[in-house]
């Protein structure tokens, strides 16, 4: 039985990167195909940059937490980000205020919420790739994410 990913990040710009390349790996390793993965990756993605962006701006480095475990026999993968900051919004939006809409439209279950100092986003996918289906075998890189 796979024991999830877990991972402690700094809030840093480098965070969201990290992560993707990281749970883009471990879907990989737990029957997930690169092109099946995309959409979860790149809302995990989100939800850090969103921790970085906002909960830690004008702070010292903070933390953030990423964890994720299949669920379920239908290959659910729920993944959840963490942080111990102080939501704080940009004073200009301008071309921000995307990412919570776009992680929406990339998974079927996003809840967001707060518990004492800091934010959590759960993020649910779809089924899962079945145990009968083939894996992908090339390593997985996600749009936007460095090599």
């Amino acid at each position: 039985m796979d024991s999830g990913l877990k991972l402690v990040l700094d809030a840093r710009s480098d965070a969201p990167d990290i992560a993707a390349r990281a749970l883009a790996r471990w879907l990989c390793t737990v029957g997930w195909p690169a092109e099946d993965a995309q959409d979860l990756v790149f809302a995990a993605r989100e939800a850090v940059c969103n921790s970085v962006d906002h909960a830690y701006r004008g702070e010292a480095v903070g933390r953030v937490d990423v964890d994720a475990v299949v669920r379920d026999e239908a290959g659910v993968v729920e993944l959840t980000v963490v942080d111990q900051g102080q939501w704080r919004r940009w004073g200009d939006v301008g071309r921000r205020g995307y990412g919570i809409p776009l992680m929406r439209a990339a998974v079927p279950d996003v809840v967001i919420g707060t518990a004492g100092p800091g934010t959590w986003v759960r993020l649910r996918s779809g089924p899962g790739p079945t145990s009968g289906s083939p894996s992908s075998t090339s390593s997985p890189n996600p749009a936007g994410a460095a090599s």
